[in-house]
């Protein structure tokens, strides 16, 4: 392995209980995972964990999280929620938009239509707000070949192809070291694998 590639993976977490979708205070757990998930490589995600002062990782090393893929998800809407100053009051189970009765949209303090109308200023990052214009004022042309893919495509739905004369190539590969382990081949509808092939150590 070349110098700085990671060589260990902390996986302390797996085989206990995920830590539930609400935010750790004083190290106590403020919502029990709803699902009662136990935390393995098949339920939650791994990241790359950086340390600016670690010498034996200087490029950082995988690390499994202690929430469930789906309280997660829920947690990160926590915090946008919290960080943006429209999460939802303690108890609280209504709209707080003035004369709104309707119920809150996840853990925000609005109901799903005022949500949207809460001033986007508030909660949009400068810095993505910028590539997002950038990247919209430009409108992506597809090429010959997608073109011709599509069209083949248009004509294997509506029965005039037969669905061999569309093909999909499937790449498995791991996205840190980027070996490839697997690749296959099917059909337009997915119905009849081509060939595949498994790459071994």
């Amino acid at each position: 392995m070349g110098q700085g590639f990671p060589t260990k993976l902390e996986y302390s977490n797996n085989g206990l209980q995920c830590i539930g979708p609400g935010f750790v205070v004083n190290g106590l757990i403020s919502e029990f995972c709803p699902n009662n998930v136990t935390i393995s490589f098949e339920t939650a995600r791994l990241i790359m964990r950086r340390s600016e002062t670690s010498v034996r990782f200087p490029n950082g090393f995988p690390r499994l999280l202690g929430r469930c893929i789906s309280c997660e998800s829920q947690y990160e809407l926590n915090q946008f929620f919290r960080k943006n100053g429209c999460e939802m009051a303690d108890g609280q189970t209504h709209c707080d938009f003035r004369g709104c009765l309707k119920p809150i949209w996840s853990t925000s303090r609005y109901c799903w239509a005022h949500l949207h109308s809460y001033p986007s200023e508030n909660w949009i990052n400068p810095m993505v707000q910028e590539h997002l214009q950038a990247a919209t004022t430009r409108k992506w042309q597809a090429g010959a070949e997608v073109q011709q893919a599509w069209s083949t495509f248009e004509a294997v739905v509506r029965g005039k192809l037969p669905p061999g004369a569309l093909m999909f190539l499937d790449l498995e590969y791991d996205t840190t070291t980027r070996r490839v382990y697997e690749v296959g081949m099917c059909d337009a509808w997915g119905n009849k694998v081509v060939d595949c092939f498994y790459l071994s150590e």
